[in-house]
């Protein structure tokens, strides 16, 4: 499954990803809300948990930011926190 994600602790994320989609599919943030996770690591691990508990086998996460580099940092944080989760931890 394709995700579009932001992952930040900043306030201002959801409308850093908004600027992205509006400038790259001229189409608000809203109309991608089933495939678009704004948050911190631990609340799109826990997002992307949720989707894997309903039979996702597998994600592509698509950066949705103006840095996409610094959301692949990000990025790793979250697939940790998934294996974690996997292996018996919470996420």
């Amino acid at each position: 499954m394709m995700v579009f994600a932001n992952v930040s602790k900043d306030a201002g994320a959801r409308q850093e990803a908004d600027r992205v989609f509006c400038g790259q599919y001229r189409l608000p943030l809203e109309r991608f809300e089933r495939w678009a996770l704004v948050g911190d690591a631990e609340s799109v691990a826990s997002d992307l948990a949720e989707l894997r508990n309903a039979g996702v086998d597998g994600f592509v996460l698509v950066p949705a930011a103006p840095n996409p580099l610094a959301q692949h940092d990000r990025f790793a944080d979250v697939v940790d926190l998934l294996e974690n989760a996997r292996r018996g931890g919470a996420a």
